[in-house]
C-alpha cells in the first residue's frame, strides 16, 4: 500500500486494513470511489444533504468519528436516517490534507457501533496521507472521474427533493 494508483483497488484495502466494513473516498467535495455500492450511496447522500462525517472532516480539517447512531442523530440528523436504513452502526471520516489544504476525505463505515482504536486511527490517517501525496499532482483528474461505483438514480431525486424542501 505504498503507492496509490487506483482508488477502486485502494478503498477495499483501506476498509480491510482499518477493520471497517466499507470505505469511500471523496476529493474536492465529490465522492469518487467506494469499496461497495452501499458506501458509495452513503457518501453521495452526505453531499446531497450537506451534512455527515465526510463533510465535517472536509470543513474542519480534522477526523470526525461517530461511535454509534445516537451520535450521528445528534450531529447529523438528516444523514442518520440513511445510515440507519443501511444498517450502519458507526462511521468515521479522515481528511485528506496537503500543505494545509483539505483535498477530500476517507470515510469508514461499520455495521456495528464501535470506536476506532489508536492504531486504526493512525492507519486511516496514513492512508489519507498516501492518497494526498499521490493525487495532489493531478487532483482534478482524480476528482472528476468516478472509478468503479456510481450512486443510485434515487440520489439525484433526493438532491432535487432536498434542494426544493420537498418531503
Amino acid at each position: 500500500n505504498d503507492v496509490v494508483t487506483s482508488l477502486d483497488i485502494i478503498t477495499p484495502a483501506i476498509a480491510d486494513d482499518v477493520g471497517a466494513d466499507s470505505c469511500a473516498v471523496t476529493l474536492l467535495g465529490r465522492p469518487v470511489d467506494a469499496s461497495d455500492k452501499l458506501s458509495a450511496d452513503l457518501e453521495d447522500w452526505q453531499f446531497v444533504l450537506a451534512e455527515g462525517p465526510a463533510v465535517a472532516a472536509f470543513r474542519s480539517h480534522r477526523a470526525v468519528e461517530h461511535n454509534g447512531i445516537e451520535s450521528i442523530v445528534e450531529h447529523c440528523p438528516l444523514f442518520a436516517e440513511h445510515l440507519f436504513d443501511a444498517g450502519i452502526g458507526s462511521v468515521a471520516a479522515f481528511p485528506i490534507i496537503d500543505s494545509g489544504h483539505c483535498l477530500g476525505s476517507i470515510t469508514l463505515y461499520s455495521r456495528r457501533p464501535r470506536q476506532l482504536g489508536r492504531q486504526q486511527r493512525c492507519r486511516a490517517a496514513d492512508w489519507a496521507h498516501q492518497i494526498a501525496s499521490c493525487v495532489v499532482g493531478d487532483l482534478e483528474e482524480w476528482a472528476f472521474r468516478r472509478h468503479r461505483v456510481t450512486p443510485n438514480f434515487d440520489l439525484a431525486t433526493g438532491y432535487v427533493m432536498v434542494s426544493s424542501d420537498v418531503d
